[in-house]
């Protein structure tokens, strides 16, 4: 397996798009992706040298609801438990 690095942050909406799109949940307009992304609670990168390849996220109210969104990793990584050591972050 590759060296993962994961980091605490809103990724670019492009980098957003094309995850989502890869594993099958369609894309939005940018501007939409970026505004839902700077509403987000906790936001967490998955990244293979500069390529981001798994993304996961926490929205809600900041008191009494809190739920994770966008648990998504990138097919050709699937099975390599980037998604849950997303998990693990979050």
């Amino acid at each position: 397996m590759n060296d993962i690095q994961y980091k605490e942050k809103i990724p670019a909406p492009e980098e957003y798009n094309y995850i989502a799109d890869s594993v099958g949940w369609g894309t939005a307009e940018n501007k939409i992706v970026e505004t839902a992304l700077n509403n987000s609670i906790y936001s967490i990168c998955a990244y293979d040298g500069d390529k981001m390849i798994g993304y996961g996220r926490i929205i809600g109210d900041k008191m009494m609801f809190l739920y994770i969104q966008d648990i998504m990793v990138l097919p050709e990584y699937q099975s390599q438990k980037v998604g849950s050591h997303i998990m693990e972050k979050i």
